[in-house]
C-alpha cells in the first residue's frame, strides 16, 4: 500500500511539473511576441550585406542554398517536430521571413505563422520559390533524419547550425530528454538579442582603404549532364582524430589539408580533360566565417567568400600542393578581412547606387554575378568545423550532415562538419559523373584515412 501511495504521489508530482513547464513556455512565447512588437512598429528588416548578392542572382530554377541535417538514433515523430518548430518560431525572427520587393532594395518581412514541417519525398536542395509569399527555409523529416534547408540570403552556415541544433534540442526535450542550452543549442524561451539580429558587416565597416581585387578567371572542368532536377549527395564519414593526425603530418590544419587534397584532385581532373594548356589557375571558393576574426553573435550572414588558387601547369607534388594552400590560408588576416568588409559595405552605401531603382540594381548585380563570380571558381568547399553540443544530446545523435546546394553551373560541391570524433564530408552533385568524389576518397585511402560512404542515389530513385 505504501509503495502504491508513493507511486501515485510521484505521478502527481510529475504531472504538476509538466503543467508548470507548459505554463512557463506559454508565458515565454507571449513575452517574446510582445517584445518583438515593441522593438519594431514595422515588421520588416533590411537584407544584410552578403545577402544583397544572393537575392538578385537567383533564378526560377536556382537559388543559393545549403542544408543541415541531424540523423537521430530513433525515428522522427512528425507531430512533436512540428511542436518544436512552433516553439522556436519567436526565437529566430531573422529566419521566419518572406522576401519582399521595395522601391530601392529587396527586404524581409516577418512571417505571420510558424513554418510547416513536411516529410521529404523528393531530391534534397530543391530551389526556393522566393517570389511567392513563402518561407525561405524548409523543415523536412524522413526516417531518422531532421533536415533544414536555408536560402543563403537569410543566414550562413553558422546560423543554420544554431537553428537546426536548437530545433533538435527542443524536439528531444518534448520527447522526454532534458538537455541544457549551449552555444549551438539556444533556449526557445530566451528573447533574441540585438546582436543576434544585427548586420555585422555594417557594425565593423570603417572608412579605411577599399582595396580593389583584380583576378584571373578560373579554368573550368567539364561535367556530364545529369537528369534535370536531380541532386546526388554522397556522405563520407571518418574519425576526426584520424583526419587531424594526418593533416598534422603535412603541418596543416584539417581545413588546409582537406582543401589541399581536393585541389590536388581538381588539378588531376583538369590535366586529364584539358584540350590545351592554360595560364589561368584552378580556383576553389572557400566561405570563411568572419566571427573567428571579428567577434559577433549574429545569426545572419557574416562570411567572406575567399578563392584559393592553384596553377596546374606548374609541376607539384601532393605535399607541395597542400603547402601552397596552407600559405594562402595565412593571407586571411584581420587587415584583409577589414578591407573586404569596407569595400563591400562602402560600395552598397554609395549614393548613386542607393538611388537606383531596385529592378535596375537587381539586373546589374545579376550580370556582375554571372560575369565575375561564376567565372572565378571551379569548385566550392565549406568546412563548418567542430560543432560543440551538450553531452546530454550526444547519445540521441547518430551524426550531423552539412550539404551545399547546387551551383548555377553544373558541377560538384563539398562540405564538412564535425561533432565529437565524427567528421562527415559531403559531396553534392547535379552532374552524372562521380570523378571528384571517387578520386578524393581513393586518395584518402592511399593516405591511410578510412571513410565510410553512403549516398542518396538509391533512396531518391525509390
Amino acid at each position: 500500500m505504501a509503495e502504491r501511495k508513493n507511486e501515485n504521489e510521484n505521478r502527481e508530482k510529475r504531472r504538476a511539473e509538466r503543467k508548470e513547464t507548459s505554463r512557463e513556455d506559454a508565458a515565454a512565447r507571449r513575452a517574446q511576441k510582445a517584445e518583438r512588437v515593441r522593438e519594431s512598429e514595422q515588421e520588416w528588416f533590411k537584407i544584410d550585406n552578403a545577402g544583397l548578392i544572393f537575392v538578385p542572382s537567383r533564378s526560377r530554377n536556382w537559388t543559393n542554398l545549403f542544408r543541415f541535417a541531424a540523423v537521430l538514433k530513433d525515428p522522427i515523430r512528425p507531430e512533436i517536430l512540428q511542436q518544436a518548430a512552433n516553439d522556436l518560431y519567436p526565437r529566430f525572427p531573422t529566419m521566419m521571413v518572406y522576401l519582399k520587393a521595395g522601391l530601392f532594395w529587396n527586404y524581409f518581412e516577418y512571417a505571420p505563422k510558424p513554418p510547416i514541417v513536411r516529410e521529404e519525398t523528393d531530391y534534397p536542395c530543391r530551389p526556393f520559390d522566393v517570389k511567392a509569399r513563402s518561407y525561405l527555409m524548409r523543415i523536412l523529416y524522413r526516417g531518422h533524419r531532421i533536415a533544414v534547408e536555408f536560402f543563403h540570403g537569410i543566414t550562413d552556415g553558422h546560423g543554420g547550425a544554431v537553428y537546426l541544433m536548437s530545433l533538435v534540442r527542443r524536439y528531444l526535450q518534448l520527447c522526454g530528454t532534458e538537455i541544457p542550452a549551449g552555444e549551438f543549442c539556444l533556449d526557445h524561451r530566451d528573447l533574441p538579442s540585438q546582436e543576434e539580429k544585427e548586420d555585422a558587416f555594417s557594425r565593423y565597416a570603417g572608412k579605411g582603404e577599399r582595396k580593389s581585387w583584380s583576378e584571373k578567371p578560373s579554368v573550368q572542368i567539364k561535367h556530364q549532364r545529369a537528369e534535370r532536377g536531380t541532386y546526388t549527395i554522397t556522405h563520407a564519414a571518418a574519425s576526426a582524430a584520424a583526419v587531424k593526425a594526418k593533416a598534422h603530418e603535412y603541418r596543416a590544419t584539417v581545413s588546409e589539408f582537406l582543401a589541399g587534397c581536393m585541389m590536388w584532385c581538381l588539378r588531376n581532373a583538369y590535366l586529364e580533360s584539358r584540350t590545351k594548356a592554360s595560364e589561368n589557375p584552378i580556383k576553389m571558393t572557400l566561405p570563411i566565417d568572419l566571427r573567428r576574426l571579428k567577434p559577433s553573435a549574429t545569426l545572419r550572414n557574416f562570411i567572406l567568400m575567399y578563392n584559393l588558387e592553384h596553377y596546374p601547369e606548374i609541376p607539384m607534388t601532393l605535399e607541395e600542393t597542400i603547402e601552397d594552400i596552407r600559405q594562402q590560408f595565412d593571407l586571411i588576416t584581420p587587415d584583409y578581412v577589414q578591407s573586404f568588409i569596407d569595400k563591400n559595405v562602402g560600395t552598397a552605401a554609395r549614393l548613386p547606387i542607393r538611388m537606383l531603382p531596385r529592378p535596375i540594381k537587381s539586373i546589374g548585380l545579376n550580370i556582375a554575378y554571372r560575369m565575375f563570380a561564376l567565372k572565378q571558381s571551379a569548385f566550392s568547399f565549406s568546412n563548418l568545423g567542430k560543432v560543440d553540443l551538450p553531452a546530454e544530446l550526444l547519445p540521441s545523435l547518430e551524426r550531423l550532415e552539412f550539404v551545399l546546394g547546387a551551383g548555377k553551373t553544373r558541377g560538384v560541391k563539398a562540405s564538412c562538419v564535425t561533432v565529437g570524433d565524427s567528421l562527415v564530408l559531403s559531396f553534392g552533385a547535379d552532374c552524372a559523373d562521380r570523378g571528384m568524389e571517387a578520386s578524393f576518397l581513393k586518395l584518402m585511402t592511399a593516405l591511410g584515412v578510412e571513410f565510410t560512404v553512403d549516398t542518396n542515389r538509391r533512396e531518391c530513385n525509390e
